[in-house]
């Protein structure tokens, strides 16, 4: 395939697995290693918290709204929604929006249609 372009989502795929594949597979053999060596190397500079894990306290309607005005004006993701659109939703959304984000933060899955995102590969010489 070298040489050659493609737009076939699959044939880029392959491609980018095929070229990188020498790196991932001698790169870790064990993940738990992994990270026992790195808390080795680095943990003193790492900050741990005291009392243990972190615990949020739960989101309301309003601290999802104040955030969404808040945020500067920026280009639409690939979703098309930009920050002006989240801007302007009706309190009611903002409720939605904080339950939905509580039950993640419990434990929750996100919803099917967050988990993916469109790419796109640019040739670079």
């Amino acid at each position: 395939m070298a040489g050659t372009y493609t737009t076939n989502a699959f044939e880029i795929d392959q491609m980018l697995n095929d070229a990188w594949a020498a790196v991932y597979e001698r790169n870790v053999t064990s993940h738990k290693k992994l990270v026992d060596d790195f808390d080795a190397k680095y943990g003193k500079y790492i900050y741990r918290r005291k009392g243990g894990a972190f615990k949020p306290n739960p989101l309301c309607g309003g601290d999802v709204k104040a955030t969404c005005k808040e945020a500067s004006f920026s280009a639409a993701g690939l979703d098309q929604w930009s920050t002006q659109d989240f801007a302007i939703l009706d309190d009611s959304a903002y409720d939605w929006l904080a339950r939905m984000y509580n039950q993640i933060e419990r434990g929750a899955s996100w919803p099917e249609p967050t988990l993916h995102a469109k790419g796109s590969y640019l040739f670079k010489s």
